[in-house]
Formats: structure tokens, C-alpha cells, sequence
């Protein structure tokens, strides 16, 4: 029996490397997305992320709204004649109760809606009317795009961002998604990022704009030409994205765009942080070009998100592990000193909403505070699913099916620590990989 488990090993591991370490392994476009059924924009409460205590974060103790206040800079504007602006403004004071009702928490509402009527008393007595019009139709304004600015998400069907969608309508966020078919649902914005097209109306007033969008990265051997489609998946929508919103005259005021840790190339034992320099290879010169097409012209606040391991029983990591160990036949895929940098699937989702709500801007490592060796991984998924975990897997499979070039870059060494969440208050409701895969597999 134990002479025949490499055999095994090998019948069953078609598929067992997933995204090799990225957080972007998933086709969450190119292959289409699945339909929704509902015509409505605004969702009421769904089914939370995952069970357990997820208070840690700051972003789940308040709505992820996605968009700041802007600066008062945004309350100067065109003077309006007396008769329109106090039409305006009489409109803007009726609906802001309506408005202060989108805001999750009551203690917001009942500061909204006071320091609304406090302004209004104050400029009543300066009995300035067409001014207080003007002003009263920009607090509105304001009103709306802070507290009730849809959040609109591309790459919505993959591992992340259907998970993402379900968290941020559960939190009372309206979201609406990029899809590259026609639009089936009020939801449902249409784009066509090969051929450079997006209505740039579709995504005015938005509060945030957040890019998952990428074709599979390791799902097949990476020949000449599935190299272009990886590119042009990436940095082909990313560049979309961010032209459109600079061509907005009310843009997002912020936009999260997927990058990977792939970014780094193999490291060995090198811990490495957001201020760490890029390195070589297919992988990391795949993701400086998406970064850099990520940035938008306009001061736009941009977070780039350097997502490490998904941990998540459908992801493709260890969706495709899983038989394997289950069988009891699971183990070690390469070197026993290989550094792995994951995270759970809800502190990634987590995560996304700390950083709508945060001022950090730049490069962001999505990974958990404790990378593990491939050893220590592969011992913790087996004591997870209580199954041995003995003998490395043989690379022969792998190899064949992805080819050198594939099987190398995803299966580098990087030691991958999320300086910049820890730095802003970021708590991780999975800081190591024991409780990480026992809450992921149920256990």
C-alpha cells in the first residue's frame, strides 16, 4: 500500500496547484458570470461571511461605505439663481431623513441629521436664502455619495469577489457589478474591457471602484499565448478602469485594484513587506505592469492589493488538495522549506472592507501576520481533516500538465508580511494557520 501512494498521488492531483500562492487564481471573468435573478440595486441582510467572532476588524463595526466626505473645496461650485437654488435646497432638507435612514448605525443618524439642521438654523439667521439653497443642495450631494454610494465591483463571480458582493450587501452597501455579458439584473453594469469599452455615466457618483477582474493563472500550462490572455485580462481591465473613472467629473473617492504577491519572485527565507522592491520573472513583471495600469490619472485614492494564499474549501488551492488528503493520501507539493503566505477567505474579504474605509493608499499585502513553511502547512491540513500527511507529493504531474516555466513560478518561496494592515489597526480574526483551516474546513 505504501509503495503504491505516490502512484495515487499522482492519478488524483490533475488539478492540486491551484493559484500557487496568489490570491488571483480563479478565471473570475474570462469564463462569464453567472446570472442573478434579482432586479433590484439596494440588497437587504444575507448570510454573513463566516461564522465566529469577527469584531476584530474595524471595518465590521461600521458600514463599509467605500467613499470619504470630500473636502469643503467641493462645496464651491456655480452660483445658482435665488428661485433654483432655494428649490434645490427645499428638496435636499426633505430627503435628508430619507438619506440618514441608508446609514447603518443610529448613532450616525442621529449626527447627520443634527449637524443638518444645526447648519440650516445657522445659515437661516444669516438670511442669506439663495446661499443656503446652494449649500443645503451640496450637503445633499455630499449626504449621498458618503453614506449611500454604490460600491461597484468587477470580477464579482470569482472566489473573492462573490464572497466580497455578499459581505458588502449584508452591511447595507448597494453594490453594482461589471459583467462582460449583457446585463440581466438592475444590478448589472455591461463592460467589454477587450475592446476598451465602459459607459463612463454607469460609474459616476460611485463611491468606490473595486477591480478582482483576471483570467485563471494556474489552471494551464502558460504558453505564448496564455501568457498574453493573463496580461491582457489584468492589465487590459485595469486600464480601462482607471481611464474611465479619470474621465468622471464626480469620481470614485477610492479604488481598490487586485494585484498579487507574485510580485516579489522567489525570496527563499527574505521576509519581504510593501516597501520590498519587485522582482523577476513572468509573475512579477506581470504584476508591475497591472499595478501601474491600476493608477488612475485623477487624484484618486488607490490601493493595490498584493493578495497572497486564499485559503477556502472552494477556492482552487484547496479545492483541488482536498481529495488527496481526504484519501489520506495528501502531502508536501515541492521543497519542505518553501515559504507559503496565506490568508483565510474572510480576512481577505475583511480586509477590502477596512481598507474603503481607511486613508492608506499604495501597495497592500493581503496575508496573514504568520506565513508557514510548505511543511508546516501541509502538517496543518492534515491534522486539520485528522489524515496523514507523510509523503511529498511527486512533481511529475504537475509538471507536465503546467510545464517548467508555470510549475516554478507558482510554487516560489515568498515570506510575505502585511506590514501595512498591522500598521492601520487591522486585527485578523486568523492570525495562524491552525485555526485558519480548521475554521475554513468546519472543524
Amino acid at each position: 500500500m505504501i509503495a503504491g501512494k505516490p502512484i495515487l498521488q499522482v492519478l488524483v492531483i490533475g488539478g492540486v496547484l491551484g493559484a500557487g500562492g496568489e490570491g488571483w487564481q480563479e478565471d473570475e471573468e474570462a469564463g462569464g458570470e453567472k446570472p442573478r435573478t434579482s432586479g433590484h440595486v439596494l440588497y437587504g441582510p444575507s448570510t454573513p461571511l463566516a461564522t465566529g467572532n469577527t469584531s476584530h476588524s474595524r471595518c465590521q463595526q461600521q458600514q463599509c461605505r467605500g467613499a470619504k466626505s470630500p473636502d469643503n473645496a467641493r462645496w464651491d461650485g456655480a452660483a445658482r439663481s435665488a428661485q433654483v437654488a432655494a428649490r434645490m435646497g427645499i428638496q435636499r432638507i426633505r430627503t435628508w431623513n430619507a438619506n440618514a435612514a441608508r446609514i447603518a448605525s443610529p448613532q450616525s443618524r442621529v449626527r447627520v441629521i443634527s449637524s443638518r439642521v444645526l447648519t440650516a438654523a445657522t445659515l437661516a439667521a444669516v438670511g442669506d436664502l439663495a446661499w443656503i439653497a446652494q449649500r443645503a443642495a451640496a450637503l445633499g450631494e455630499l449626504m449621498d455619495r458618503s453614506d449611500g454610494s454604490p460600491v461597484v465591483v468587477a470580477g464579482s463571480s470569482g472566489l473573492i469577489g462573490e464572497a466580497l458582493v455578499a459581505e458588502l450587501r449584508r452591511r447595507g452597501t448597494t453594490v453594482l457589478r461589471l459583467v462582460r455579458r449583457p446585463a440581466v439584473a438592475g444590478d448589472e453594469i455591461t463592460w467589454d474591457p477587450a475592446a476598451g469599452s465602459l459607459e463612463a455615466a454607469a460609474l459616476e457618483g460611485a463611491g468606490a471602484v473595486i477591480n478582482l477582474a483576471g483570467a485563471g493563472i494556474g489552471d494551464r500550462r502558460w504558453s505564448a499565448a496564455r501568457k498574453q490572455v493573463l496580461r491582457d485580462s489584468r492589465v487590459g481591465s485595469a486600464s480601462l478602469l482607471a481611464a474611465t473613472v479619470s474621465a468622471l467629473s464626480r469620481p470614485p473617492a477610492v479604488i481598490l485594484s487586485a494585484s498579487a504577491m507574485g510580485f516579489y519572485s522567489e525570496r527563499g527565507d527574505t521576509v519581504v513587506s510593501e516597501r520590498t522592491g519587485p522582482g523577476h520573472g513572468f509573475l512579477a513583471e506581470l504584476c508591475q505592469e497591472w499595478e501601474a495600469a491600476a493608477r488612475p490619472q485623477a487624484p484618486v485614492r488607490t490601493v493595490l492589493l498584493r493578495t497572497g494564499v486564499v485559503l477556502s474549501a472552494d477556492g482552487p488551492f484547496l479545492r483541488r488538495q482536498l481529495p488527496l488528503f481526504r484519501l489520506g493520501l495528501g502531502g508536501r507539493l515541492g521543497p519542505a522549506g518553501r515559504w507559503v503566505s496565506w490568508i483565510s477567505l474572510t480576512d481577505t474579504i475583511t480586509a477590502i472592507c477596512h481598507l474603503l474605509d481607511s486613508d492608506v493608499s499604495g501597495p497592500v499585502n493581503l496575508t496573514a501576520p504568520n506565513p508557514v513553511t510548505n511543511a508546516e502547512f501541509t502538517r496543518a491540513l492534515g491534522q486539520a481533516l485528522r489524515r496523514p500527511a507523510v509523503l511529498p507529493v511527486p512533481l511529475a504531474l504537475p509538471r507536465l500538465l503546467l510545464g517548467s516555466e508555470a510549475l516554478a513560478g507558482l510554487t516560489q518561496s515568498v515570506r510575505v508580511i502585511p506590514e501595512v494592515l498591522l500598521a492601520d489597526g487591522f486585527e485578523f480574526e486568523h492570525p495562524n494557520v491552525t485555526t485558519a483551516l480548521a475554521a475554513t474546513l468546519g472543524r
